[in-house]
């Protein structure tokens, strides 16, 4: 990731010292294409990497399923919900699928109900 310091020491060494772009990537340690998208934009003082989507590769097509099977379990009397081991097999281990998964849930469990005043004193 090139910062604002390499940015500028790459601008510096093309407009000021006149160096090439091969040479600046050598001496800079960068790809060619970077150094060279850096000279090509103007005005340019950071670079960032934003993600617009988080993907789930693994279990992109499962995921309208197991948001129906969490909200059924959710909404299931408390002695009556399943564990994590019902839900999802009982053979599951610590694998990568696993961990994947388990992030999945954390992300899309659903909230707490609002505890029920029942008395209220006057």
């Amino acid at each position: 990731m090139a910062t604002v310091d390499t940015i500028g020491k790459v601008r510096r060494a093309y407009f000021v010292q006149k160096h090439s772009i091969k040479q600046i990537a050598r001496e800079q340690r960068l790809a060619r294409n970077t150094v060279r998208s850096i000279v090509c934009a103007p005005g340019e003082t950071e670079r960032c990497y934003e993600r617009r989507a988080q993907p789930s590769l693994r279990l992109g097509v499962f995921v309208p399923a197991l948001d129906a099977m969490l909200a059924a379990n959710a909404a299931a009397p408390k002695r009556e919900r399943l564990t994590f081991l019902r839900l999802f097999g009982v053979g599951t281990n610590r694998s990568r699928a696993t961990q994947e998964l388990r992030c999945e849930v954390a992300c899309r469990r659903a909230p707490l109900p609002q505890p029920i005043a029942q008395f209220q004193c006057s």
